[in-house]
Parts: structure tokens; C-alpha cells; sequence
């Protein structure tokens, strides 16, 4: 199994530990920071693109992880799980992002 782990590391010594002890790596969201806003606009809004009803718990995994890659986003930008609302949105940055390209 893979994860990404969404964690507060004050201390900084985290990448530590999981590389030492886990053999694996985490994903910070200063990492990120090389990506256009728009892709992680669109990252986030195909992530909330799922159809209702879901559970409670599965849908805040998706609005948790959306917001991981759009540290902006709020309950209010999520799109209330509308998936055709969500995934115009996405196809309007990606359009965006390929018109510069």
C-alpha cells in the first residue's frame, strides 16, 4: 500500500523517520510550491468530482486531500460535490494551462 500523509512537522524531523524507519517519503505541501495554481485548482476540483450520495468520512477524505493541493480552497469552493460543475471547472484550467503551453 502507498499514502500520503498529511502531518504537521514543527520539529522538522519527520522525512527523517519515514525514510529511516518506513521506507517511504512524504509530500509537504512547500513541495508543491513548483506548480501552477490553476493545476492545483484543477487537481482539486477533479478530486471533488464524485457522485452523491458518499459517505460522510469518504467525502471529507476527498475535501482533505483537494485542499492539500489547493491550500486556498475552502468548504464554499469545494462545489458542493456537483461532479458536472466540478469537472467543467477542471477541463476550464486545464484549457487554460494548455493555451499557454
Amino acid at each position: 500500500m502507498e499514502f500520503l500523509a498529511l502531518l504537521n512537522d514543527d520539529e522538522g524531523d519527520l522525512d527523517d523517520m519515514v525514510c529511516d524507519r518506513l521506507g517511504g517519503m512524504l509530500i509537504s505541501q512547500e513541495d508543491l510550491l513548483f506548480m501552477d495554481r490553476r493545476q492545483g485548482e484543477a487537481i482539486k476540483e477533479l478530486l471533488m468530482a464524485f457522485d452523491l450520495p458518499m459517505e460522510v468520512g469518504c467525502a471529507a477524505q476527498m475535501m482533505m486531500l483537494g485542499a492539500f493541493f489547493n491550500p486556498g480552497a475552502t468548504v464554499g469552493t469545494m462545489a458542493g460535490a456537483n461532479r458536472r460543475l466540478c469537472l467543467e471547472r477542471a477541463r476550464s484550467l486545464i484549457d487554460d494551462l494548455l493555451k499557454e503551453v
